[in-house]
């Protein structure tokens, strides 16, 4: 297996790949480890600063409370006020009482208060009265401390009173020492000294020898632990220098060091300040080296584990594939997997591109074949089960439907089958995912598409839609057709003999282009079918002596509606009333009188109805015959009917006819009303108006350009004639017919 490239080539891609993932990992953890340790150790840097600083404010505060209340007390302005020298010595002791009260009510907060008044040489403690000079060596004041109190007593200014010095002494020292400044009144002032123990203001335990915390006022800086080991060098003056009176935390680094500070919330001149080595100690290291040098071994060993199966399991499919192959093509040595597979499966590929061709040659034929015998009902349920697993027709399982697409222009073969390629392309493209067509050609001019998966009115509005895409030219010559739904392709021939009925009487409906048995039907349940223009167009044929296309249209009316349609007694009743109405516009053309008023009762009082329709036949026919009876009429009116054809899109007036034909305007108006049924400005307009359709429709003109050529000189009395007569306004029929 070693022998094999691209196994060796699967190996190194797997090693380079663990590899470069492990030392990838490895950074992101340790640059990862390495930030989360420093966010924790600032984290708790931060939270021992703000407790020891949480703890110093609160012992200082104590203690500014403890000095208040002895500033208020009677012993502290009786020996103060200094009027009485006498009793100096009395006062000094209740003032030593008073602060012993104190310091015993606050006992557990250890702090130490004493005082002392300006040019006096005596200092009150807790215990006695000493000194100034040994009270100062007893608080291991420094010569420069001392210098440094005694400019600050003084300094009369007002802002002396709000600031507070610190005593330093030995950096060992455990006492530290705040100095506040009270005036009593403009000729005395008193100096308060409040002592604290260090030890008292730090936190349980520092992180190391290497920190330090300590407290800056002004100039001074005093560390609070005298066993760090921190070299502070000019840190401290650096300090002081910043002057950081701030209340609330920063972080600054220098030096190596990581200082953190927060300033006092009791004393405004005092900031507290935690300083820190940047790099941890190496202690801390220690214990991390050792999970260092797993880590890379853990990880490298589970990625060769990983590597190892991952390697047989995508080798493996390679390795039996070429294992099947090279038992009928023969693999030349050292010859790459893939390379092999591929040119074996162009091999297979060819020759199965061979087989599919010669079946699909031979198939063609034969599917078109079963289509048309499911859809003539000659196939029976067996043969139609095998073709639809042969022939892949399984989503025609269900509810399918049968459209029938017609096509009245003469076509070549070549062009009829482009013609139908088109048509059936736009449907499949506006059906969608949902719906699925299947073409099977009939005869020289129609087609059927096999539909599935959309309801009658989706399937009827995607129809319309597509239709709508084809030429304007062809698209008026297609007409389609489209049956109730059939369970399956075994009824398929129902739906197929109800398009076909569809398309059979399209004369007795309305002029639409797609038609749909569904919407007939319900239709034809619920009132009778007359359209107004299928009327007019039988009264016209009469009118005209074209007596057998009249009957032809007058006897599929009456089988529609006699016969065909299940109309209740009040529908049939007004079918009766409509067909006496259009007998008496006939008679009524041909300036007779109308028949007898009673005319719709005697039809009415039929109850047989194939008796009613000999009826209505005869009544007809007897109009037609009266008709006939004007001929000398009817034929003048037929000439004038052409010349107004001829001459539509001249300027055309009544007295440009009766000029023309030497007869009076009144007879020609008389005999043309009675000749078709409506007067010459009515019968002028609307075929102006059909004829400016015609032009709209069929090519890009423009709105006054047609005006002009259908014989309106005013474009305003052209537009509001043609919404009239059509509905819309000329632009509006342009851009539905476009669309």
């Amino acid at each position: 297996m070693w022998k094999s490239k691209f196994f060796r080539t699967l190996i190194f891609s797997f090693c380079t790949v663990i590899l470069l993932y492990t030392i990838g990992a490895l950074g992101v953890y340790y640059a990862k480890n390495d930030e989360i340790a420093k966010m924790e150790r600032n984290s708790t840097q931060k939270l021992l600063l703000q407790q020891a600083q949480e703890m110093m404010d609160q012992r200082i505060q104590v203690a500014l409370n403890g000095m208040i209340q002895l500033e208020t007390s009677d012993a502290f302005k009786q020996y103060t006020a200094g009027t009485k020298p006498n009793l100096k010595n009395y006062y000094m002791g209740l003032v030593l009482k008073e602060i012993q009260r104190n310091k015993t009510a606050f006992s557990n907060y250890d702090y130490d208060i004493a005082m002392m008044q300006h040019n006096d040489n005596t200092v009150i403690t807790s215990a006695y009265t000493l000194p100034t000079d040994y009270f100062f060596k007893q608080l291991d004041m420094s010569k420069e401390s001392v210098r440094n109190f005694e400019a600050f007593a003084r300094d009369t200014s007002w802002s002396s009173y709000f600031r507070t010095i610190t005593v330093t002494g030995p950096s060992a020292a455990d006492t530290l020492t705040l100095i506040k400044k009270y005036r009593v009144s403009s000729k005395n002032t008193v100096f308060f000294f409040l002592s604290f123990k260090k030890i008292a203001f730090l936190p349980e335990s520092l992180e190391n020898g290497k920190d330090a915390l300590m407290l800056v006022s002004e100039e001074n800086v005093l560390p609070l632990d005298k066993r760090a080991q921190v070299d502070l060098g000019n840190l401290p003056k650096e300090m002081a220098s910043r002057n950081e009176q701030i209340s609330h935390y920063s972080k600054f680094k220098r030096k190596g060091h990581i200082i953190h500070s927060a300033g006092s919330s009791s004393l405004k001149d005092l900031t507290y300040v935690y300083i820190t080595p940047e790099k941890p100690p190496q202690t801390e290291q220690n214990g991390q080296w050792l999970t260092m040098a797993l880590l890379p071994a853990g990880l490298l060993l589970a990625g060769v584990l990983i590597a190892s199966v991952l390697i047989w399991h995508t080798y493996k499919p390679v390795y039996s594939m070429v294992s099947a192959f090279k038992e009928n093509h023969a693999m030349k040595a050292g010859e790459d997997e893939f390379v092999f597979v591929q040119k074996t499966a162009r091999n297979i590929e060819k020759v199965n591109r061979e087989l599919t061709t010669l079946m699909e040659e031979h198939q063609v034929p034969l599917k078109a074949k079963f289509l048309w015998d499911a859809l003539h009902g000659l196939a029976d349920e067996q043969t139609i089960q095998k073709g639809i697993s042969l022939y892949q027709l399984e989503p025609y399982k269900n509810l399918v439907s049968v459209m029938i697409v017609e096509f009245g222009i003469p076509m070549s073969n070549q062009g009829r089958s482009k013609l139908r390629e088109e048509i059936t392309a736009l449907l499949k493209d506006v059906f969608g995912s949902n719906g699925y067509a299947e073409a099977a050609e009939l005869d020289s001019s129609r087609f059927a598409v096999i539909t599935t998966g959309l309801s009658a009115d989706e399937l009827k509005d995607r129809t319309s839609a597509a239709l709508g895409m084809l030429d304007p030219a062809i698209r008026r010559s297609v007409t389609a057709a489209i049956g109730g739904e059939a369970s399956g392709l075994e009824n398929i021939d129902l739906s197929f003999q109800q398009a076909a009925d569809l398309l059979g009487s399209r004369i007795m409906f309305e002029k639409k282009q797609v038609l749909c048995w569904e919407g007939e039907l319900l239709k034809q349940k619920q009132t009778f079918f007359y359209p107004l223009e299928v009327e007019k167009e039988l009264i016209q044929f009469f009118v005209q002596g074209r007596r057998e296309e009249g009957f032809q249209i007058l006897d599929r009316i009456v089988s529609e509606n006699v016969e065909k349609r299940s109309l209740d007694k009040f529908a049939l009743s007004q079918f009766i009333f409509a067909m006496a109405g259009t007998v008496n516009r006939i008679v009524q053309s041909a300036s007779q009188a109308p028949r007898d008023e009673m005319l719709h009762l005697e039809l009415s009082g039929i109850k047989d109805r194939e008796t009613l329709k000999e009826e209505i036949v005869k009544i007809f026919t007897s109009a037609s015959d009266r008709i006939v009876s004007s001929g000398q009429g009817a034929t003048a009116a037929g000439q004038i009917v052409n010349y107004i054809r001829a001459h539509y899109h001249q300027d055309l007036s009544l007295q440009d006819l009766s000029d023309h034909f030497q007869l009076t305007p009144s007879y020609i108006s008389t005999i043309f009303k009675e000749h078709t049924g409506e007067n010459y400005k009515e019968y002028l307009n609307r075929y102006r108006i059909q004829k400016a359709k015609e032009l709209l429709a069929g090519r890009k003109i423009k709105v006054h350009e047609a005006s002009k050529l259908v014989g309106y000189n005013n474009v305003n009395t052209f537009i509001r004639i043609f919404k009239k007569y059509v509905g819309l306004s000329p632009g509006q029929y342009e851009k539905s017919e476009g669309s």
